[in-house]
């Protein structure tokens, strides 16, 4: 009976919508390869299909203005569990409403869509499309195109991308502006060097910026560089350089240590020597003068880096361990 009644409302209200041109059928059978539950069928020849739902305040006599808060309408399901209970609570649903007090010149709405947790007995919303678009989950009142409100961990991110093949995850940015497609890739690997983040334009074929597993960070100002960093402007600002270099000071006191630094001396902007103090664990610069025997001094020329022991002062530097650190230009 209840079959027929909603198949006469249906039938009804798309007969007045449509015309002869829709078919409305409770049935047992959805198609010819499809049995089983209780469905209605609706099958339309050309127009378009749907349910319309339409709400107003006061009487039929006497209706009044949708207000700001009012239930337009809802597609919601629920089921039954055990005899005598039929909480409505209890389900999920779909729900429309009025985001303003309605007029000739505004009706703006919203849809939220709720469901019911595992364990639980209650709908709780889990997201809004508000009426300006913006989409909140767990957050009724979204402030930006998607918001997500949600107290993250380890397993449980705001956002979780995963690739299904060996490739990056990744999330793009695009504009209507020439050359501005940005990629942002996220590659898992076993090997912590291998486990990257970065930023690569696909447009112009640059990648500035690559953070490893490893924590090192690689930024390079365009494909050209080369592993070189270059800060500031496009024409004033240098592409710069490291590069360290190991060594052992000489054995006596007033003796020196010569190696090479295997770069263009001129392109050379600075560079820092530190000298290991005998125990261990204590490294001191040039010159130093606040401990005794720890003393010594440094040059660079086109092709080698000296470095002289003091003739009276360095005994607890004597065969040392030696680091360099030179910054040079492209």
């Amino acid at each position: 009976m209840k079959k027929i009644i909603y198949s006469l409302l249906f039938l009804i209200g798309s007969k007045a919508a449509f015309g002869q041109s829709v078919t409305i059928s409770p049935s047992e059978t959805t198609n010819q390869s499809n049995t089983g539950g209780e469905n209605i069928n609706v099958i339309a020849n050309s127009n378009s299909m749907g349910i319309y739902g339409r709400r107003f305040n006061g009487t039929f006599a006497s209706k009044m203005p949708i207000l700001a808060g009012n239930e337009l309408f809802r597609v919601s399901a629920g089921g039954w569990y055990s005899s005598n209970n039929s909480n409505e609570s209890q389900h999920a649903a779909i729900k429309f409403n009025a985001t303003e007090n309605w007029n000739i010149s505004g009706s703006g709405t919203k849809m939220t869509f709720t469901t019911t947790l595992n364990g639980g007995t209650s709908q709780v919303e889990r997201m809004v499309i508000n009426h300006d678009g913006r989409i909140g989950i767990g957050n009724i009142s979204p402030v930006g195109k998607l918001h997500i409100n949600h107290l993250a961990t380890a397993t449980a991110a705001h956002l979780h991308l995963q690739s299904t093949g060996a490739s990056s995850s990744i999330i793009k940015a695009t504009s209507t502006a020439a050359g501005s497609e940005w990629d942002n890739h996220f590659v898992n690997s076993t090997s912590a060097a291998s486990n990257l983040v970065y930023w690569t334009n696909s447009v112009n074929s640059t990648t500035p910026l690559i953070l490893t597993g490893q924590g090192d960070a690689v930024v390079e100002r365009n494909a050209t560089i080369g592993g070189y960093t270059k800060l500031g402007s496009e024409t004033a600002a240098p592409k710069i350089k490291m590069k360290t270099i190991t060594s052992t000071t000489g054995a006596t006191e007033g003796s020196d240590s010569s190696f090479p630094h295997g770069l263009t001396a001129s392109k050379i902007i600075d560079y820092t020597v530190l000298v290991e103090v005998t125990g261990g664990g204590v490294w001191v610069k040039s010159n130093h003068l606040h401990f005794t025997e720890r003393q010594f001094d440094t040059e660079i020329n086109t092709v080698n880096i000296r470095v002289y022991n003091n003739p009276t002062n360095s005994g607890s530097i004597l065969s040392r361990p030696i680091k360099v650190v030179l910054t040079y230009t492209e």
